[in-house]
C-alpha cells in the first residue's frame, strides 16, 4: 500500500464521521480485509492525538506550510534530490511531534514482530449472528469478555458453547483465537485445522492457522498456507501477499 495524500484524507474523513454512502462502504469493506490500512489508521490515530496536545499545536500550522510546500515541490522537482527533502521535512515533523523511538515504531515495521502486525481477532459482530447458539445469556457474556480481550474468561465458556454446538465452526474459530492469545497455541491449531473442513470458513481457518504458525516461528508452514490463500480470490489474498512478501 503506497502513503498517498488521498490515502490520509480518506483515513481522516473516515475517523472524523465524513465519510458517506458508497465511499463509506468502500472504505470499510477495505478496512476488513487490509491489515495494512488497518495499521495506517492506527498510526494516525496516533498522530492525531498527538497534535490534541496544546504543547505541539503550533506544529499543526507548521505541517500546513509544509504541506503546501511539498505540493510546490511536486511540480518543479526535476531531481531526485527533491523527494529525499520532501520525506526529510516531514520526518522531521513526526520526530519533533512522536520522538524518535516513536517514529522508529511507526515507520519501521521490519523490526516488529510479524504476527504482532498482522494479528487482528475474528470479528465478534460474526458470533452474534450465529443461528445455531440461542443461549443469550452466555452470548452476551462471552462476546463481553472477548470484545474486553479478557480471552482467560472467554474459554470456558466458549469450550462449553463449542460441545454444545459441534457443528458451529464460529464457536471455534472464536475459542482458537482465545487460545492464541493465551499462549496455547497447539490448542489453537488443532481447532483451526479442524475448521479447514468447512467451505464457508476454510479461508479464516488458514488465515489464522497461517499466523499461529508464524507465532510458534514456524516459518515453513505458514509459507504453505499463504501461498494456498494468495492463489484464489478471497478476503485475505492481500494480507496473505503482503505476508508472504515479508517473510520471504
Amino acid at each position: 500500500m503506497k502513503r498517498t495524500q488521498e490515502l490520509f484524507e480518506n483515513i481522516d474523513a473516515y475517523l472524523k464521521g465524513d465519510l458517506k454512502g458508497e465511499d463509506l462502504e468502500l472504505f470499510e469493506n477495505a478496512l476488513r480485509s487490509d491489515v495494512r490500512l488497518q495499521e495506517e489508521v492506527k498510526k494516525y490515530e496516533l498522530v492525531k492525538d498527538a497534535l490534541k496536545d496544546e504543547d505541539i499545536i503550533k506544529f499543526r500550522e507548521k505541517l500546513r506550510d509544509i504541506d503546501h510546500e511539498i505540493e510546490q515541490e511536486k511540480i518543479s522537482a526535476t531531481i531526485p534530490k527533491k523527494s529525499f527533502k520532501q520525506y526529510y521535512k516531514i520526518a522531521a515533523v513526526f520526530i519533533a511531534i512522536l520522538g524518535i523511538s516513536s517514529l522508529l515504531w511507526l515507520f519501521n515495521p521490519l523490526e516488529k514482530d510479524l504476527y504482532a502486525e498482522y494479528y487482528v481477532p475474528y470479528p465478534i459482530s460474526e458470533l452474534t449472528r450465529s443461528n445455531e447458539v440461542t443461549t443469550i445469556a452466555e452470548l452476551k457474556e462471552v462476546s463481553g469478555y472477548y470484545k474486553r480481550k479478557e480471552y482467560v474468561k472467554t474459554i470456558p465458556i466458549l469450550e462449553t458453547l463449542t460441545l454444545k454446538y459441534p457443528k458451529n465452526d464460529k464457536l471455534r474459530l472464536y475459542l482458537g483465537n482465545s487460545y492464541l492469545n493465551t499462549n496455547q497455541e497447539e490448542k489453537a491449531i488443532y481447532l483451526f485445522e479442524n475448521v479447514l473442513h468447512n467451505d464457508t470458513f476454510r479461508n479464516d481457518a488458514l488465515w489464522f492457522l497461517s499466523l499461529t504458525y508464524i507465532k510458534e516461528d514456524n516459518k515453513d508452514k505458514a509459507i504453505i498456507l499463504l501461498k494456498d490463500l494468495a492463489s484464489y480470490e478471497n478476503l485475505y489474498k492481500k494480507s496473505a501477499i503482503d505476508l508472504l512478501e515479508d517473510l520471504q
